[in-house]
């Protein structure tokens, strides 16, 4: 090697270190941002109990069960909270030690979609998406609560990491590795994992070397992978006796292929009518421009319309390219994937806001190259770099439109970006100072998310605001929107001043009750939902959620909690409350049993005039069924 050829090795190595270094410190300030106002944050109400007992008991662990009796598995597959678990399990559980892989998990993405980028645009494009990817209000806001999404969009780019790979290469070994991350999504967030494939399908079978048939096969070949990774948890369901594990919840027939393509598949299109009221009030109403409303917008919509213009540009500086060439089949890869899920976002109206949080990756990818890309013909005089000022113009109207939304919120922030997108507009249009001006032009189309996001790692985040975390204002449900969701009539009026519903806190005087009376059987006591039982299991008592989450699981059946009374596991049933409407015929025939064959307590025994146990005409009703034992 001669001295000039060892002098640019040099170079090039001190350059890597460099970038990763500065991605080192990227990713640890995004743990940082995401994981210092973990004492503001309670995890969410329904999935927390759940790791409680995942943590407590291997036999949980392993099936997903609700409670540590192990009588019936979440509503969801478990993926997400295994890693939550096992933390819990290490460090003792509580609220932080439950948030630490959410935190851990975020920035190792960052680092991810910063190596994702960099091999595939250049390490500035890297850097650029891992910093937008940190600052996007709804991830920091979603990273907080222990909802999977956050495991979810982790995995899926370090399957876009493989796919790219294996695009660029050709090589098998990178294309089954996305179909195991796709498959470990699935196991996460079963089959909104994948949203991706369409774009990862397009990616490779354009771009990939080879024949076409030969990149048929090979898809097909990850395919099958994908799918073996995805059932290997619904199998082992399937396979266990049903005594010998949980109650699948999602389902009324104890089946874990319901729960998976029914409940959460196909019955998420079946429910949509019946939804609708609920999840609008969440996330708004279905719309074309969905993603810069009043809801969705502050969260993901920021950087949007730079990100699709760096979409059109990118196909345009490829044009003319081999059909092998790797550049394009990433902006094919993150293009379709914006586009994708922003058509599915903006027309289907079952989300909650935090789900926009898989649209970030791409949004990050597609900012951070277009940038670079816009940037380097803009410094040339090329006429492509024409399209930076414009593409910075629409993002900084973008901003200030968002912010004018919530102006009494960070007031500050559309004056601001108003000033840093002029001033960077007249010096890229003039193309002045490149030095000061592409700092001040990111520093406009950043200036808006960054504060929402940091706003958001502080945000108080109590009760039942962790059921659909938000960055900004959080607002509470109406009423009609509480009565819709705990199975009441419209005009059921339930008041914010009921707080939570016991969906967090316990009736302490309830708890109080059974706990002096309980005798060493299984259950404390056994209530309507798992909503109902939720704060009880999180404390620590094993409480049986009858019905499930949705209170319509046939778990159990009139037959198996009179066999439980008589063999002397449960004594208690709770019935009523804010969730005793919930469930339709099944928990009606298990209330109607329990208020024929079970004593009920004096209510001055066990309630508390200060606390309300329900809406009006439905409080909480507490029976004794001791007289049933032997029987």
């Amino acid at each position: 090697m001669s001295v000039a050829e060892s002098a640019y090795a040099r170079r090039e190595r001190i350059s890597m270190s460099r970038e990763a270094i500065a991605a080192g410190c990227l990713a640890a300030g995004a743990f940082a941002l995401l994981f210092w106002g973990v004492h503001r944050a309670d995890p969410h109400y329904y999935y927390a109990p759940a790791v409680r007992s995942m943590s407590d008991s291997w036999h949980a662990f392993v099936y997903g069960a609700l409670d540590p009796a192990g009588s019936i598995t979440l509503d969801k597959m478990p993926g997400a909270f295994w890693l939550q678990a096992l933390s819990a399990r290490l460090f003792g559980y509580s609220n932080w030690s439950i948030a630490l892989p959410q935190a851990l998990l975020f920035g190792a993405t960052v680092l991810m979609l910063f190596d994702t980028v960099r091999a595939w645009a250049g390490a500035k494009a890297g850097l650029g998406a891992g910093l937008v990817f940190a600052l996007t209000p709804i991830t920091i806001a979603l990273g907080r609560i222990n909802i999977p999404d956050t495991t979810l969009v982790f995995c899926q780019v370090c399957a876009a990491r493989a796919m790219l790979r294996a695009t660029h290469t050709g090589h098998l070994r990178p294309l089954l590795a996305a179909a195991v991350w796709l498959g470990l999504a699935f196991q996460v967030k079963m089959g909104q994992a994948f949203a991706v494939v369409p774009s990862f399908g397009l990616a490779y079978l354009v771009a990939a070397p080879g024949s076409l048939g030969k990149r048929i096969t090979r898809g097909g070949a990850a395919l099958v992978v994908m799918a073996g990774i995805s059932l290997l948890w619904p199998l082992l369901l399937w396979l266990t006796p049903a005594s010998a594990r949980p109650y699948v919840d999602g389902s009324e027939h104890n089946s874990v292929w319901e729960m998976v393509f029914g409940y959460n598949g196909l019955g998420r299109f079946i429910q949509l009518g019946k939804n609708a009221p609920i999840m609008a009030a969440l996330a708004g109403e279905s719309s074309w421009d969905r993603l810069f409303g009043a809801t969705l917008g502050p969260q993901i919509g920021w950087l949007v319309p730079f990100a699709a213009l760096a979409f059109v540009v990118g196909i345009a500086l490829r044009r003319g390219s081999p059909r092998t060439d790797a550049r394009r089949a990433g902006w094919l890869l993150w293009g379709s994937w914006l586009l994708v899920h922003a058509v599915e976002f903006s027309t289907t109206s079952d989300i909650h806001p935090y789900y926009t949080a898989t649209l970030a990756p791409a949004i990050a990818a597609l900012t951070g190259a277009g940038f670079v890309a816009l940037a380097e013909p803009w410094a040339a005089g090329a006429r492509l770099g024409r399209g930076l000022p414009a593409a910075v113009a629409a993002t900084g109207i973008c901003a200030v439109s968002l912010s004018l939304r919530e102006k009494e919120y960070l007031p500050w922030v559309w004056p601001a970006v108003a000033a840093l997108t002029l001033v960077a507009c007249v010096l890229l249009t003039l193309r002045q100072r490149p030095r000061v001006a592409l700092p001040i032009a990111a520093a406009a189309m950043l200036f808006a998310p960054a504060h929402w996001a940091v706003a958001a790692s502080g945000n108080p985040m109590k009760g039942l605001s962790t059921i659909s975390p938000v960055a900004g204002p959080v607002r509470p449900l109406t009423s009609k929107t509480m009565a819709a969701l705990h199975g009441f009539p419209a005009h059921v009026h339930i008041p914010v001043s009921v707080g939570d519903m016991h969906m967090s806190t316990p009736n302490t005087t309830l708890i109080a009750y059974v706990a002096a009376h309980h005798q060493g059987e299984r259950y404390v006591f056994a209530v309507p939902t798992a909503n109902t039982a939720a704060p009880y299991l999180r404390a620590g008592y094993s409480v049986l959620p009858m019905g499930g989450f949705t209170g319509s699981a046939a778990m159990p059946t009139v037959d198996e909690l009179a066999a439980a009374i008589a063999a002397g596991h449960l004594r208690y049933v709770l019935t009523g409350g804010f969730h005793g409407k919930m469930g339709g015929p099944v928990a009606r025939e298990r209330q109607a049993w329990v208020q024929s064959h079970c004593e009920p307590v004096p209510p001055a025994d066990y309630e508390n005039p200060t606390e309300p146990t329900g809406p009006p005409g439905s409080p909480e009703v507490l029976f004794d069924c001791r007289n049933l034992r032997g029987h």
